[in-house]
């Protein structure tokens, strides 16, 4: 993570749609500046980023920690990748947006072409409701943080509402017993700072990306699923900073906003012939008899860990329409409609209707266990290795040989490898 006051740390990449106007208004005040600005911010219209561009994520400590900075960055290099893209993690721990603006010189020196910004949390925490007033404040620390990036070339930029706290372990305080009544005010704090994000982001004709409702929503579903003490949006004693799983939803929110279409690849085999087709990113290597072999540069996102732990992305990915509108690695068979069929891929065996395979079955959806999997593990531990290397040479490690080698075998790890791999469609049965 970027730390101010030291050398910005560049990262080398190789080779959602705005949200319709908040669900309150503010007051009067505030109603009016944001009607004088139009019914809604613009939305997402096409990929926001291009070659060479460098995406700076700025906010608070949910942002230096790195999870859905990480989930983003992974997606932007395996899944839709472009080439020479550069990114800077510059959250900083107890941050508010009027903490920023007096701080942005390290990272408007590196000239970013792209940013995303998220503050919030920690100027809504509280035991009661606050006013207008509070996201009037609110409003301008962030109109300061984007007319500093505008003036400095920065156009290109994404202003996301702060997530939420959880209903079940949020505390005013890690001394404090968990406070409901707490979380629910706070929770509607942050939904008025996303009120006061949107109406900055319409004044200035950014996008804006709402995360704090999808991820109430997300945390309502994950909580009936798992159970009141699953752990969506931080554990006892906090409640404030998630894990994979409120992670995930604020990455699924930000690469929409960012304007990524979801489509991974579309991989077609025809069972007369035998012969079968892949789209950019994917390369047939042998098809026969139902058995398709490829190898492919362009991943699947993959969801890791445990499906009921909170840590873990997998544990809410059924819950949010990720792999819908982001995870799109499509299987089509031809010829196939009116039986069943199995399709192994990897190690697992699913079984589906001729029907919806001629269609067009996700693969990414129906198999969470996949080929791509490890390697992409090995990509996510690439960057925390990255993060760990460069904070101790920074600090306890500076000039270390043996760390600066740690460092260079987790940059070699973050360019994706070509995966081999292999799809097998047979009928039911047989």
């Amino acid at each position: 993570m970027q730390a101010w006051g030291r050398p910005p740390v560049w990262r080398t990449l190789k080779g959602g749609t705005a949200i319709p106007l908040a669900r309150f208004v503010l007051g009067w005040s505030l109603f009016f500046a944001a009607c004088a600005y139009g019914a809604e911010a613009p939305k997402a219209g096409g990929f926001l980023l291009k070659e060479g561009d460098l995406l700076a994520f700025c906010g608070d400590s949910i942002t230096a920690g790195g999870l859905y900075p990480r989930y983003v960055e992974a997606y932007l290099r395996a899944c839709a990748p472009v080439p020479g893209l550069r990114i800077m993690n510059v959250g900083r721990s107890g941050e508010q947006a009027r903490h920023f603006p007096p701080l942005m010189d390290g990272l408007l020196a590196a000239k970013p072409t792209v940013a995303t910004i998220c503050y919030g949390m920690n100027s809504s925490r509280s035991a009661k409701v606050l006013g207008e007033g509070s996201a009037q404040t609110e409003a301008s620390a962030l109109r300061a943080i984007v007319e500093k990036l505008k003036a400095a070339g920065c156009t290109r930029i994404v202003v996301a509402s702060p997530g939420c706290v959880d209903s079940t372990h949020f505390a005013l305080a890690q001394s404090k017993p968990a406070d409901p009544a707490a979380a629910e005010a706070t929770n509607k704090n942050l939904a008025l700072m996303g009120t006061a994000a949107e109406m900055v982001a319409r004044e200035h004709q950014l996008i804006y990306c709402d995360i704090h409702h999808p991820m109430m929503d997300a945390m309502a579903k994950a909580k009936a699923k798992h159970g009141t003490a699953f752990a969506f949006a931080g554990g006892p004693g906090d409640g404030v900073h998630p894990g994979g799983a409120g992670h995930l939803v604020m990455a699924w929110a930000l690469l929409k906003a960012l304007g990524c279409d979801g489509a991974i690849g579309t991989i077609a085999l025809d069972l007369k012939t035998g012969k079968a087709e892949a789209g950019a990113g994917h390369a047939v290597l042998s098809a026969a008899a139902g058995q398709i072999d490829l190898e492919s540069t362009r991943y699947p996102f993959c969801f890791l860990g445990k499906p009921e732990d909170a840590k873990s992305p997998r544990s809410v990915s059924d819950l949010i329409a990720f792999n819908a509108e982001l995870n799109r690695l499509i299987l089509k068979v031809s010829g196939a409609a009116g039986k069943r069929f199995t399709v192994t891929w990897g190690a697992a065996t699913a079984e589906f209707d001729g029907a919806a395979l001629e269609q067009g079955v996700n693969l990414a959806e129906a198999f969470p266990e996949n080929p791509f999997c490890a390697p992409f593990g090995k990509l996510l531990f690439s960057m925390e290795e990255r993060a760990t290397c460069e904070r101790a040479l920074r600090m306890d490690h500076k000039g270390s040989a043996a760390m600066q080698a740690r460092l260079d075998k987790a940059l070699a790890g973050l360019v994706p490898a070509p995966v081999k791999h292999t799809i097998k469609v047979a009928e039911a049965g047989k």
